[in-house]
Order: structure tokens, then C-alpha cells, then sequence
């Protein structure tokens, strides 16, 4: 898999990380490829393939972080 150098591009850097701690072994890594054809001028331009996850879309790793991070008062309630 190519990869861009990392950039840190917002404020919630952190979060993602520990985010992406919590559920990477539940999820697929999927791949980056570089989007030449919408580029322009200096920059490039990146695009994380989700529709390799198993839902065709990146909603599993919201909904995996959101089911791990549950309060126990929470989780009484179910899902």
C-alpha cells in the first residue's frame, strides 16, 4: 500500500488515533490512492478506499467506536 507522508490536518489529530486504537482489530485496513486527475496546482489529493470495507462504506468505524466507548450506564440500555 502507498501512503502519503503523514500531515497532521485538524485539531482532533489525538482522537482519531486513540479512535483508531479501539476498533482497528475489527475493521479492514483499506488502501489510499492518489487521485492525480482532481489535482491541481501544488497539493495532492488522496482518497481512503472504504467501499473495501465489508459495508461498502466507512459507517463501521464509526459505529464499532461508538459501541466501545459506552458508559456502563449505557450499555444497561442496550443498543
Amino acid at each position: 500500500m502507498t501512503t502519503p507522508e503523514r500531515t497532521t490536518i485538524f485539531i482532533g489529530d489525538e482522537l482519531v488515533r486513540q479512535a483508531h486504537g479501539t476498533i482497528q482489530t475489527h475493521i479492514r485496513e483499506t488502501a489510499v490512492e492518489r487521485a492525480r486527475d482532481l489535482e491541481s496546482g501544488d497539493g495532492e489529493i488522496w482518497l481512503k478506499l472504504e467501499h473495501q470495507q465489508v459495508t461498502g462504506s466507512f459507517k463501521a468505524r464509526g459505529a464499532l467506536h461508538r459501541i466501545a466507548t459506552l458508559t456502563d450506564a449505557e450499555r444497561v440500555k442496550g443498543v
